[in-house]
């Protein structure tokens, strides 16, 4: 059997345990300004106000998803209502093209039947034009010569421009001098303004 003192540096080296361990506890103790448990159950501390904890409750979390669905709702629905919105004005916008387009198209029409009216008047005062010039080509080169001198200068000048050179000629020929230099002036004048 062992002896009593055997058992002695093994009963200090535990009190020496129990001691380290205990002002290990003070220690902390006074670092972290809670008490440490000590072997006894007085020294516990009883439990205080339970510590706020960093996840939500239930109750929050729903509320808060509550919320995020309500403003995610009134978002949806604002979207809807600008989505509604816009098709309006698409519509409107289409609306309107179908009516420029359908203007465009009459207005071309009618540019069209304008042009071709134009067109008529044009070849019909042509006609008539060059009837006049017949007459005159055809008349006595003394009765021309007298008719166009009455004429302003204008439209003797124009006249004697459309008749047949050897014509118009004769009828200058028979016409007094004065008349004669200002219709060749007119001619001359007509003619450098075709050519440019």
């Amino acid at each position: 059997m062992s002896s009593p003192r055997e058992g002695i540096p093994s009963k200090l080296f535990f009190l020496g345990i129990l001691s380290l361990l205990l002002f290990k506890g003070w220690v902390l103790s006074l670092v972290l300004e809670e008490p440490v448990p000590v072997c006894r159950a007085e020294a516990m501390p009883r439990p205080a106000a339970p510590a706020p904890s960093l996840e939500p409750s239930p109750e929050a979390c729903s509320q808060e998803v509550e919320k995020l669905a309500e403003k995610l709702r009134g978002e949806h629905e604002l979207i809807a209502r600008r989505a509604r919105q816009v098709e309006a004005d698409e519509a409107k916008l289409k609306a309107y093209a179908a009516e420029v387009d359908e203007r465009i198209r009459k207005l071309s029409a009618l540019r069209t039947e304008v042009q071709a009216m134009f067109q008529r008047i044009q070849e019909h005062e042509d006609e008539k034009q060059q009837r006049l010039v017949k007459i005159y080509e055809s008349m006595e080169p003394e009765s021309a010569a007298q008719r166009i001198e009455t004429l302003d200068e204008g439209t003797a000048s124009w006249l004697l421009m459309k008749m047949s050179p050897r014509k118009a000629g004769q009828i200058l020929g028979l016409m007094s001098p004065a008349k004669t230099s200002q219709l060749t002036r007119l001619l001359s004048q007509n003619q450098l303004t075709k050519k440019q």
